[in-house]
């Protein structure tokens, strides 16, 4: 019997898949973009250093192209902070809504019984 009302409560709505959908997906966005955002500030630092290797004569321009591959990196790891939190608050926004879903339909249980 319990499996049926599962299904009944399924095809009714009476119970969200949503909120454990919204963790999968926050999940794998959160691995994807701290991923890339490494990967980015890692490409940007080697290819830095690489250019002021081929400026072996140059020696300002050397320390310009170090300087701004460590620039670049600092942006990107407070870009990557930034987009982690925005992503996070922004899922944590989503949830809030199905918290006072739950909330509002226990509310309504304990005062119908009354």
């Amino acid at each position: 019997m319990g499996f049926f009302k599962g299904i009944i409560d399924f095809a009714l709505f009476k119970e969200f898949v949503t909120p454990g959908f919204i963790k999968l997906v926050y999940l794998i966005i959160f691995i994807l973009l701290n991923l890339s955002g490494i990967l980015g500030i890692a490409g940007v630092t080697v290819m830095g250093v690489l250019s002021a290797l081929a400026m072996k004569n140059n020696t300002g321009g050397m320390a310009m192209s170090i300087v701004g591959a460590l620039v670049m990196a600092l942006v990107g790891l407070v870009l990557l902070v930034f987009y982690n939190l925005f992503l996070r608050m922004y899922f944590e926004l989503a949830l809030i809504l199905f918290n006072i879903h739950g909330y509002l339909k226990s509310i309504d249980e304990k005062t119908v019984k009354r």
